[in-house]
């Protein structure tokens, strides 16, 4: 039997109990129910069923939430749900001693699964559009001034590599595609790359027939239909005696998921099982089940639940489906990301082609500009776009670092 949690919302220094499902119709600033499952809820246990109470120790995603007191009063059952617990194309469910899959966990893997390969793909169909021979790309090239006179018609310069061309491109770039002028730098040597890896994701995650031919540092590689084996669980050890789930960095932020080799895991490297040793796995700690699921603001969308200036904000918009494609890129026969690159994460300092989270936050990026329910929001900080019909759910509050006009044609930023 599947349950939900009901929270009650405590006020520091008030009395008052506020059960989170209201929160929408508080002034300060407010979250719609289906995203507060971005609390980490640690220190008590329950089972399925059960009526329990306690205090919760919580992370919340949003700043409203930081250092507030909840508390779990009830479980309520859910009306016969229905579960997706068919394992995604060429993977596999493997249980780890003391976590196995349930069937709840299992749907949020693979709607994650499902919203990830829909934020490639319409990120495939966003870069062609700017390649050239596209309609658009056609139509600028036929212009005579664009942006304010920095550009010149392009059809001038056929080999398409003088420094006055690729100033104009980039700038074309910059103005159609605000994910690609952010993630990668508007880069205009290295869009047909970029729009390269994004079909390979879409077409190579899951071929079980797939090789790391081409891909930096995979040369070599063949999957030998061997298929992806998809763990959770709080604890993954790898050979080095620590534990995959545990933060890393600065942040010390606890990981969501991790792409590693079968062999790189002491549950699989010291015992005899039927995981290959190079098989890879994709392992979902704790913190990823806490993530916002991207389909359910979508359903929010749908059912004119959602409050636009809030959803429409990249602050708010990481989910499960973003976590699992930053991973998928990591996978050989797919891109190989950060194979001997430091990964960088978040969409304000990830500018790489060689770094999973620019793919991850460009396709999130890109697609939420890209959708009806987000046209007209706007953003008005620092290299804002010059287009005033564009829309832009850029944070406000979260300064841009790449411009979008520029005087000459010099490659600032690596992306390879």
């Amino acid at each position: 039997m599947y349950c939900r949690i009901i929270l009650l919302f405590l006020s520091v220094g008030s009395a008052s109990i506020v059960p989170l499902a209201e929160l929408s119709t508080l002034s300060e600033p407010s979250l719609p129910t289906e995203y507060s499952q971005g609390l980490e809820i640690s220190g008590l246990e329950f089972s399925h069923g059960a009526n329990v109470s306690g205090k919760l120790s919580t992370r919340a995603l949003n700043p409203h939430f930081q250092n507030k007191t909840f508390q779990l009063v009830s479980l309520k059952d859910e009306d016969n749900p229905v579960f997706e617990t068919t394992a995604p194309p060429s993977t596999i469910w493997q249980g780890l001693p003391g976590s196995q899959w349930d069937d709840s966990s299992k749907d949020q893997v693979v709607k994650a699964w499902n919203m990830a390969m829909k934020l490639a793909t319409t990120s495939v169909a966003s870069l062609e559009d700017l390649l050239p021979g596209s309609n658009n790309y056609d139509a600028f090239l036929h212009q005579t001034v664009v942006v304010d006179g920095v550009c010149k018609a392009m059809k001038s310069d056929p080999t398409r590599t003088t420094n006055q061309y690729l100033l104009c491109y980039r700038t074309f770039l910059a103005a159609n595609n605000l994910a690609y002028g952010q993630l990668f730098g508007a880069d205009p040597e290295n869009i047909q790359l970029i729009y390269d890896n994004f079909v390979r994701i879409v077409e190579q995650t899951e071929n079980l027939d797939g090789n790391g031919n081409g891909v930096p540092g995979a040369d070599g590689f063949i999957r030998d239909n061997t298929p992806i084996y998809l763990t959770m669980g709080p604890t993954l050890i790898d050979t080095k005696g620590e534990n995959i789930c545990n933060g890393k960095g600065p942040s010390d932020a606890a990981t969501q998921a991790a792409a590693v080799v079968a062999d790189g895991t002491k549950v699989f490297a010291d015992s005899t099982n039927d995981v290959p040793a190079d098989a890879w796995l994709i392992h979902f700690c704790p913190a990823f089940f806490m993530l916002p699921r991207m389909e359910d603001g979508l359903a929010m969308l749908e059912n004119g639940s959602a409050q636009k200036q809030w959803f429409c904000n990249l602050n708010n918009l990481d989910s499960g489906a973003r976590a699992l494609l930053h991973e998928i890129t990591h996978l050989p026969w797919v891109l190989n990301t950060n194979f001997g690159v430091r990964e960088r994460y978040g969409f304000e300092v990830a500018t790489s082609s060689r770094n999973a989270d620019s793919y991850a936050w460009m396709s999130v990026y890109n697609f939420y500009n890209s959708l009806d329910f987000c046209q007209g929001v706007k953003y008005t900080g620092k290299f804002e776009s010059p287009q005033s019909c564009i829309t832009d759910v850029w944070p406000n509050n979260v300064a841009k670092l790449v411009n979008n006009q520029w005087p000459s044609y010099t490659k600032q930023y690596k992306t390879s």
